[in-house]
């Protein structure tokens, strides 16, 4: 009885996760959908800006980015085919990271990696329908733009890493900085004092 309620709640969980993969792609495009408009057909033209905090964060009306972050590979002809080609094994590597977090039931790293398929699917999603990413989100402090004009999909690739790299670094068994490594090396150094006191 026990086990049916726990592979029960197990499969909440993950449905609880695709619909949260659903919901930040769902999110992402329909903030592309409705700056793509505003650009095209309210006068929201190329090089506007809609101050959101001053000083801070502002909506920005860019061109599509055909290339990848700082340009790279702009100007190139088969750039497209191969960002696209590209996101696909991507997508296709995350997904085998995301079972093999269920396995080891690291949740941590669920929520990272779905947070990582959701940005690359929503990136995706704008390179086969538009020929490019739709870009409309900027930081500035002063006269300092600390980010190239990004958007939704882009904040959750860089959530996604962030919680991904603190994961192995200090949540994983064989993380850098965990716990067990800890207690493993005050448990070697206590054997070794015993030893020695024998």
């Amino acid at each position: 009885m026990q086990r049916v309620g726990a592979n029960r709640k197990r499969i909440i969980i993950e449905i609880a996760f695709i619909c949260l993969i659903l919901f930040l792609i769902s999110l992402d495009q329909t903030t592309k959908i409705f700056f793509k408009d505003l650009r095209e057909n309210k006068g929201f033209s190329v090089g506007s800006t809609i101050v959101v905090i001053k000083g801070f964060f502002y909506f920005k009306s860019v061109p599509l980015n055909d290339a990848a972050a700082y340009g790279f590979l702009g100007g190139l002809s088969w750039r497209q085919t191969f960002f696209i080609i590209l996101t696909f094994i991507a997508i296709i590597g995350f997904i085998y990271l995301y079972y093999y977090s269920v396995k080891k039931n690291y949740t941590f790293m669920k929520v990272a990696v779905i947070f990582i398929i959701a940005g690359a699917i929503g990136n995706l999603i704008d390179r086969l329908a538009y020929g490019g990413v739709v870009d409309f989100l900027t930081i500035e402090i002063g006269s300092f733009t600390p980010f190239a004009v990004f958007n939704l999909a882009d904040t959750f690739l860089s959530v996604g890493l962030i919680l991904l790299i603190i994961h192995f670094f200090f949540l994983d068994e064989n993380a850098v900085f965990s716990k067990k490594q800890k207690e493993t090396a005050q448990n070697k150094d206590g054997n070794e004092d015993n030893k020695s006191s024998e």
